[in-house]
């Protein structure tokens, strides 16, 4: 059966595509979001009198570290390139479809760099 003879069935289908992967990066926006709200939790490293953190601290042991912020915006960054994909996905957009789904994926990569990035 040839699915783009059939316009129903390739709307259908793009239609369940994008909500599939908006679903996916709602699910990986929020994990980054949780993270980055914790922070280091009960790993934390607690800055001296003068306000100094100790020298061999990674920004994973200080709470304040702007990477902390930085991974819940890629968090929301990825869901919203996610989202328009979709979008673009659904209306048949050549180019911006294929220009937001490698954002949506290399923001949603991002995250899990970031270590060895930072």
């Amino acid at each position: 059966m040839d699915v783009t003879a059939n316009r129903r069935l390739s709307l259908a289908l793009r239609i369940a595509a994008g909500v599939a992967a908006s679903l996916a990066a709602a699910a990986h926006g929020l994990l980054w979001l949780f993270i980055s709200a914790w922070r280091c939790d009960e790993s934390c490293d607690y800055p001296d009198a003068a306000g100094h953190y100790p020298a061999d601290s990674t920004w994973h042991q200080i709470p304040g570290a702007w990477q902390w912020s930085a991974l819940g915006w890629m968090g929301v960054a990825g869901f919203a390139l996610a989202v328009a994909f979709a979008v673009a996905l659904a209306w048949r957009k050549g180019t911006p479809t294929l220009v937001l789904g490698g954002a949506a994926a290399v923001t949603a990569l991002l995250p899990w760099l970031f270590d060895s990035l930072a």
